[in-house]
């Protein structure tokens, strides 16, 4: 994918909810945080190591680099932040609070 951007020189849009897997942040130029629902842009990050794979750098070097580890940690936290409020709000979830089911949401038990 990165060969296909590089060679093409267009841009390309890539949505995914597999944070752990590393991919969003190891492919992205920028990095769009979401919350979960509605989606709206929780922070907008620039990042350099999916141009750094396409110059020629090392999948590995990259990717055990401390900058990359530290900058998955912090996207990896910003999002479990994100679903940890969005999921325990009780406005959201809890039965009787005039929240209707199948609004979009998850349902998942409320925190008493």
């Amino acid at each position: 994918m990165l060969t296909i951007w590089r060679d093409s020189g267009k841009r390309v849009l890539l949505i995914t909810h597999n944070i752990e897997e590393e991919e969003a942040v190891f492919l992205s130029s920028e990095l769009l945080l979401l919350s979960p629902g509605p989606g709206k842009v929780v922070e907008k990050l620039r990042l350099n190591f999916g141009q750094r794979f396409a110059d020629g750098e090392f999948c590995w070097s990259i990717k055990s680099a401390p900058e990359f580890i530290a900058q998955r940690e912090y996207v990896l936290g910003k999002v479990f932040q994100q679903h940890e409020r969005y999921c325990y709000e009780p406005a959201f979830h809890c039965e009787g609070n005039g929240a209707t089911p199948g609004q979009g949401r998850v349902p998942l038990p409320c925190a008493t």
